[in-house]
């Protein structure tokens, strides 16, 4: 039997990358960190790291994009892909 279903809704936390603002990223999520410009190797506009749960592979970070809590760390998220999948929390 084919069943509709959808996403549960929560609530959680995010920050978005400036490419200066290390501490409030890392305070989200401790696995994220800038990385330096003599170290950028390939990608040059790549201004940070994150070690992505739930498999903890490294991702690429650029200006601009978002980091986002998810069980267990964060997950990377371009501003495309957080519009089309969260909405602003209203209290």
């Amino acid at each position: 039997m084919i069943t509709t279903v959808r996403r549960r809704q929560f609530d959680t936390r995010a920050a978005r990358w400036t490419g200066s603002n290390e501490a409030e990223v890392r305070k989200l999520c401790p696995e994220f960190h800038a990385i330096d410009p003599g170290d950028r190797g390939d990608d040059p506009d790549a201004t940070g790291e994150l070690r992505e749960a739930p498999r903890w592979h490294r991702v690429l970070m650029y200006d601009g994009d978002w980091v986002v809590a998810v069980p267990g760390g964060g997950k990377r998220y371009t501003d495309e892909e957080l519009v089309a999948e969260f909405e602003p929390v209203t209290t």
